[in-house]
């Protein structure tokens, strides 16, 4: 039982501190790409890609695997974990939950975004 709260407070330790490297990453390119449209592109991009090899990963713990993931990739980009989840539908021949996810993530995603500015307004 000891071995499993080790485990988990080491796992929790390395999302900690690789959350904060890949916050300071997006910071760090929102600098360099001073157009801020490009540095979430470009981040959402590179989360996207590397979340792909760490998919496709045997060799690696899935220890290492959720501290990567959660810790550096979603502090990095939320988008990637998105990416996945419909890229891992279309493996399995779910077009439509694939399709429904995209539209649902994106269309409702700016809607609430759009309501919440205007809650903001309105208040």
């Amino acid at each position: 039982m000891q071995g499993g709260v080790v485990q988990a407070m080491n796992i929790i330790i390395g999302v900690f501190i690789l959350g904060g490297l890949g916050s300071l990453i997006r910071y760090i390119t929102s600098i360099f790409l001073i157009n801020n449209l490009y540095a979430v592109l470009s981040v959402n991009i590179i989360a996207s890609f590397f979340l792909g090899i760490l998919s496709a990963t045997v060799g690696l713990s899935s220890e290492y695997k959720i501290i990567i993931i959660f810790g550096l990739l979603g502090s990095l980009s939320t988008f990637s974990s998105y990416a996945l989840q419909i890229h891992q539908l279309l493996l399995e021949g779910q077009f439509l939950q694939a399709s429904l996810v995209f539209v649902g993530n994106n269309l409702l995603s700016i809607i609430a975004c759009y309501l919440g500015y205007k809650l903001v307004l309105n208040l």
